[in-house]
């Protein structure tokens, strides 16, 4: 077998692994220090061009919850980081995502704040 004829092989094998790999699990695990490792289903909301904070909505064990990546008021929209701000703007409804950031418990939901947190992350997830 030439190592083109083995590479292909390679490929095809990991490509077919990647595609029937079951989606992660939904999962809100808080960690000791506060922070928040989030697996989810979100609808994306671009509420802070107008008056509150832009996120990405979740539900899990029956209690909705956001993922806040800007804070918006009368001055203007105030991104967490350009580079989190551009990833989760463009996240359509729909998506499974994983993230992590400041956890607290707001009135009937959970709150992950990428704004609050120097560890924070968002990226996409099968």
């Amino acid at each position: 077998m030439s190592l083109a004829q083995t590479a292909l092989i390679a490929i095809h094998a990991t490509a077919t692994a990647s595609a029937t790999t079951p989606a992660a699990p939904d999962r809100l695990q808080v960690l000791p220090n506060g922070e928040t490792v989030l697996v989810a289903t979100v609808v994306n909301e671009r509420h802070c061009d107008r008056d509150g904070p832009c996120s990405l909505r979740f539900r899990i064990g029956g209690k909705t919850g956001a993922v806040v990546y800007a804070h918006g008021d009368v001055e203007g929209v105030k991104p967490c980081g350009q580079a989190l701000f551009g990833t989760a703007w463009t996240i359509p409804d729909g998506t499974r995502i994983e993230a992590r950031g400041r956890y607290r418990l707001a009135g009937t939901g959970h709150e992950i704040d990428l704004c609050a947190s120097l560890d924070a992350f968002l990226r996409r997830v099968r």
